[in-house]
């Protein structure tokens, strides 16, 4: 991305910008399923500041996770008492999380379609696209980095994702054949929060492919001379750097050497069903059905808490270049598509988590 791209990027973003108004949570109340014949079932009506307002399903999402109210217990209450009720049961868990601490809430509409897309809690005063694109401005200029691209919100919600990059990679070896480039990092913004994470890029010699995997270093939520110093300061802390890729190099050590399990096969999975994938592209990457069938077929009945003592026939690391590679080269979803960065965010998780297949040295083999 050229410095001219960069600059029609941010005007082309902070004239796309989405309006947004800033409430207390007590001055929304959930009226109830939207009975449009337009609209899908799981939109909800709200009540914000006296105005019937409606919601689409992720914007409901948030403001369910906001007052403590989890899928199965709305499910729960919905079944006992009836759908009708449902939205007397949510809104006194909103009264209640409104008397224990005041909550700032951004509620984010579009206007063409007239509907709430997001909702935003804000610790502090919110952040619009402008001041986003000044403080990348910033990070880049002390930090000696270019704007590489840009991943945009698939549901049309304010947020966007910038990656940068070196303009001094540091590459660093892990085995033979598996070098990374380990200081590019990226910017994620949203009303409420400014996120720096660190992205790994595994070069892949052979092809010429890259793969990628990110995970979070830094948040901010408002942007002020303090903040500002702390965050650009991180990439020049090279006891942060390379402490961070000794704990990826030790897992990413630990997976090469480690079968993955059942459970494992099922987790990635279900990681790639979220994201809207068909199932005969998932069983590709991460054949859960297929493997959990052949067990079943050799007379063992894995259930769901013995998953995870049944080997797949993939290690640990296949599974996770598995899915880096798909989230990175896939041609379903625009380049510009959040769920890349999603996936690739979820990988390095996953390659963190503890093992459950265990990899031991045995002598008597």
């Amino acid at each position: 991305m050229t410095t001219e791209e960069f600059k029609r990027l941010k005007e082309d973003e902070c004239k796309r910008q989405n309006p947004y108004k800033v409430v207390d949570l007590s001055q929304i109340r959930m009226l109830g399923k939207s009975s449009g014949e337009t609209q899908t079932s799981d939109n909800q009506m709200f009540s914000v500041c006296g105005v019937k307002t409606l919601a689409s399903q992720e914007a409901g999402q948030v403001l369910d996770k906001l007052i403590g109210l989890e899928k199965k217990q709305k499910k729960n209450v919905s079944e006992a008492y009836g759908e009708n009720n449902m939205h007397g049961f949510w809104n006194y868990l909103a009264t209640a999380t409104s008397m224990t601490r005041e909550t700032k809430v951004a509620l984010v509409a579009d206007t063409r379609k007239k509907i709430l897309t997001d909702a935003v809690v804000l610790k502090e005063n919110p952040i619009n696209t402008e001041d986003f694109f000044n403080v990348a401005e910033l990070f880049m200029d002390k930090n000696n980095m270019q704007p590489l691209s840009v991943e945009r919100d698939h549901f049309g919600r304010n947020g966007l994702m910038l990656k940068m990059r070196s303009d001094a990679p540091k590459v660093v070896k892990l085995v033979k054949g598996e070098d990374f480039a380990t200081n590019d990092y990226y910017l994620k913004w949203s009303l409420g929060t400014i996120e720096l994470g660190r992205y790994y890029v595994r070069l892949r010699c052979e092809n010429g492919q890259i793969d990628t995997s990110s995970h979070s270093v830094s948040r901010i939520h408002a942007v002020n001379d303090i903040a500002l110093k702390a965050l650009t300061a991180i990439p020049q802390d090279n006891n942060l750097l390379e402490q961070d890729f000794s704990q990826f190099r030790e897992h990413a050590l630990l997976a090469m050497n480690t079968k993955a399990s059942i459970a494992e096969l099922h987790y990635v999975s279900a990681l790639l069903s979220n994201a809207g994938l068909r199932e005969k592209l998932i069983r590709e990457i991460a054949p859960y059905e297929d493997e959990l069938k052949l067990y079943q077929s050799m007379g063992h009945d894995l259930t769901d808490k013995t998953q995870h003592l049944a080997m797949a026939s993939m290690t640990t690391w296949e599974l996770y270049n598995n899915l880096t590679q798909f989230a990175t080269h896939t041609d379903l979803w625009e380049k510009s598509d959040h769920r890349r960065s999603v996936l690739q965010m979820a990988a390095t998780r996953f390659l963190s988590r503890k093992r459950d297949i265990k990899h031991y040295v045995n002598i008597f083999e």
